[in-house]
């Protein structure tokens, strides 16, 4: 028996099916995606991090003239430019070829001696 009540399926019927099957197959294609590029950026940021702290350990140890540390501090320094938002002045630059970077000094929380 045929359903002489339903009407014929006119152009925004099928665009609405269109658009369910579109969004059922799209919306997880999408958040994989999303998904992908953020956990790329979180794992570039970390090497970012790493990279910067080798570079501060480099720049920590005493220069000497006799071996290849001005190499790595170079290579340290380069490191630190490229991942600092604000560049060092030239004179720092400089000044950190010669001479190891002081021991940081973190404040002691209040109430603890």
């Amino acid at each position: 028996m045929e359903h002489r009540d339903e009407k014929p399926k006119d152009k925004w019927d099928k665009a609405e099916i269109l658009a369910k099957i579109l969004r059922a197959v799209l919306l997880p294609v999408i958040t994989i995606c999303v998904a992908y590029m953020l956990n790329a950026s979180i794992q570039d940021r970390s090497a970012r991090v790493r990279m910067v702290e080798l570079a501060v350990e480099i720049l920590k140890a005493d220069p000497k003239p006799d071996t290849n540390a001005s190499y790595m501090r170079g290579w340290a320094i380069e490191v630190l430019q490229r991942n600092s938002e604000v560049p060092l002045p030239k004179e720092a630059l400089r000044t950190l070829m010669e001479l190891p970077l002081p021991p940081s000094v973190r404040p002691q929380p209040s109430g603890s001696k």
